[in-house]
């Protein structure tokens, strides 16, 4: 994508779109990892895992669109902190804990089926 900001105006508007494509994409990784919640829920893993496979995907779109930001201010360049590149970071920053949390709680899931199955 690579970002170059030369004015003010430039850099608030590149900081708005950089919100934006991390805002999409963690809103995606945290939808795939409330249906991956829900495929927990009827002891559907393959599918849970693939949701969270997908959402990781997500995630790592979001987080290589921020790193572009994080490029641009460290060359220098001028990068205007909004409260929508906030609130970008925050969703982003939720999107990964819910899906360590899904990952986390499948795996115990799984094991307690598995013990109680015995």
């Amino acid at each position: 994508m690579g970002i170059e900001m030369t004015d003010n105006g430039d850099a608030e508007s590149k900081s708005i779109q950089i919100a934006t494509q991390v805002i999409i994409h963690a809103g995606n990784a945290r939808s795939l990892v409330f249906e991956a919640f829900k495929d927990i829920e009827g002891s559907k893993y393959p599918a849970c895992e693939e949701k969270l496979a997908q959402a990781g995907d997500e995630i790592s779109a979001a987080h290589n669109v921020q790193t572009e930001l994080i490029q641009a201010e460290a060359r220098g360049e001028d990068v205007r902190l909004t409260l929508l590149l906030t609130h970008a970071q925050d969703t982003l920053m939720i999107a990964m804990s819910e899906r360590l949390v899904a990952q986390r709680l499948a795996a115990l899931v799984q094991n307690l089926e598995k013990k109680l199955q015995h």
